[in-house]
């Protein structure tokens, strides 16, 4: 009876031990973590559901913003934001823009595939595009020995370029993204650290 209850004691004593060690394995697996959960979410159901992890992204292209995931990503029924946690500490908040959007945010957005069926992180919608204005064309009649010639001369400086968002939009991005700045050198460090970044 001695040695039934010394093996059950040993037995439960290795169970504790063995629990606590997976434990501290899961703890240390998840070190250094990202996650991305729904923030601000209209239904407060939903608020802390996790969308996706630093596992389920494959890349970020750091030039273009475009952001590929390993998986398909459900964002079905998102109606809040966005929180980035690394390490469970909250990096940033981010805005989920639909490609039906049809305002103006001067913050960082993950925007929602388009035509082209890719994810973008940016700061702001929509993205700032510079059209260019061609100079202006003079149509000059002139008439040499009798014969009438039309001339079409470019009127110099009557060109350049134009954005589809002002000056004062384009500054308050430039603003929000500098106070921003340190959390966003950690989720990048944390990128190229996981391999998951293309410069």
């Amino acid at each position: 009876m001695k040695n039934l209850a010394f093996i059950l004691f040993t037995i439960i004593f290795l169970g504790i031990v063995s629990c606590s060690g997976e434990e501290n394995r899961s703890i240390e697996k998840n070190k250094n973590s990202l996650l991305v959960k729904t923030y601000g979410n209209v239904n407060s159901e939903e608020n802390g559901k996790i969308i996706f992890t630093g596992d389920d992204i494959r890349s970020f292209n750091e030039t273009t913003g475009e952001i590929i995931f390993n998986k398909n990503v459900s964002f079905s029924g998102l109606t809040g934001d966005l929180t980035f946690y690394l390490d469970e500490n909250n990096l940033f908040n981010v805005q989920y823009i639909l490609p039906i959007a049809s305002y103006l945010i001067n913050d960082l957005v993950l925007h929602a595939p388009g035509i082209d069926g890719k994810y973008y992180l940016n700061y702001g919608y929509p993205e700032v595009v510079e059209i260019e204005i061609p100079n202006e064309i003079i149509t000059v009649r002139d008439t040499i020995d009798g014969k009438v010639v039309i001339t079409q001369i470019e009127k110099p400086g009557t060109g350049g370029t134009i954005t589809n968002i002002t000056p004062e939009n384009i500054a308050a991005r430039e603003e929000n993204k500098q106070k921003r700045a340190a959390e966003w050198a950690m989720f990048i460090k944390w990128l190229d650290d996981a391999g998951k970044l293309i410069r």
